[in-house]
């Protein structure tokens, strides 16, 4: 029994980490005020950037579960470098949707597209 459970949390957090590693995702972000931008996920980090390639911000990011953990590296909002945020991922619809679980960081906290993002095929 043990290593099916096993085998079954290391799956939930492979498809979490797998659907979100190396992809990008795009949507209106309220930064402030709505604008076209892109969520691109690397390996371990994650930029976001404008519509023309512009970039607004980089954190590092590593997930586990359904959960990915977010913390800021460089960029134009007032979050706090050392403080990490926590969001649930879901996928609905072909689309990708971050729910705050905790984030000291209004700035980040609100400005995800309550609509979901599309993902940016290569």
């Amino acid at each position: 029994m043990k290593p099916i459970l096993f085998l079954f949390f290391a799956g939930v957090a492979y498809c979490t980490s797998g659907q979100i590693k190396n992809t990008a995702w795009q949507g209106y972000f309220n930064l402030p005020g709505s604008m076209d931008a892109v969520l691109s996920f690397g390996s371990d980090s994650v930029s976001l950037a404008t519509a023309d390639g512009q970039t607004l911000e980089i954190m590092a990011f590593r997930t586990s579960g359904d959960t990915v953990f977010l913390k800021k590296v460089s960029g134009q909002s007032s979050c706090d470098m050392d403080n990490e945020a926590s969001y649930i991922t879901s996928f609905k619809e072909k689309k990708l949707f971050l729910l705050p679980v905790k984030d000291d960081c209004d700035q980040r906290r609100y400005c995800f597209p309550t609509d979901g993002l599309t993902k940016v095929e290569p």
